[in-house]
């Protein structure tokens, strides 16, 4: 999702024809359901842990929870409504791991807070809707 313009992206909007396509066509024999499995907020992890300071790590986790939830509203728009999102939750970074490619341990914690930050929007996210599991 933009931030920028608050539009879809083109992959969504590609992937959004392609599957009304698919509907299409599978729609001929009954009603078609449709179940994503969400693997999605690395990046926005990343971001968060980067962010020097609590109020940019609030406002970055903030628009991830939006971006997250207005690409759910527009499947749900664009797809028929008969949507159902599978969140698989953003891993966390393994200590060990991180040490052997000589991250500090005090980066590690900043870099494990931006996960952590995303997973527990994540359950949120599920939480709060009847549409996410």
């Amino acid at each position: 999702w933009y931030t920028d313009t608050n539009q879809p992206g083109e992959a969504l909007t590609r992937a959004v024809s392609i599957l009304q396509s698919q509907i299409a066509d599978l729609g001929q024999d009954g009603p078609v359901s449709l179940r994503f499995i969400w693997g999605q907020g690395e990046d926005d992890a990343g971001k968060i842990a980067e962010a020097t300071t609590q109020s940019a790590k609030d406002a970055l986790a903030a628009t991830y929870k939006t971006n997250t939830l207005k690409v759910f509203d527009y499947l749900q728009q664009q797809l028929g409504g008969n949507v159902t999102f599978y969140i698989m939750q953003t891993g966390r970074p393994q200590f060990d791991g991180a040490m052997n490619r000589g991250i500090t341990p005090e980066e590690f914690a900043q870099i494990a807070n931006g996960h952590d930050r995303v997973q527990a929007l994540q359950e949120l996210i599920s939480a709060e809707r009847t549409d996410v599991k």
